[in-house]
């Protein structure tokens, strides 16, 4: 998870990481979701709308890692 201005606005983006059957890891972007001022989104709501929407279960979710970039 990441979340940074771009144009006078702020982004909040998820991406997963996994592994496939050979080994090798992949990364994909879920969602890249514009946070403006007036929203009252919380991070937790918005993983939590994502992983419902990818019909990902939090019990699959082994560790979320967050980045704050000043």
């Amino acid at each position: 998870m990441d979340a940074c201005p771009r144009y006078r606005v702020n982004y909040f983006a998820i991406d997963v990481r996994y592994f496939v059957a050979d080994g090798t890891g992949k990364t994909k972007k879920l969602c890249q979701l514009p946070i403006r001022a007036s929203m009252q989104v919380t991070s937790a709501r918005a993983v939590s709308d994502v992983l419902k929407d990818f019909e990902i279960e939090k019990k699959q979710v082994v560790c979320a890692v967050t980045m704050h970039r000043t």
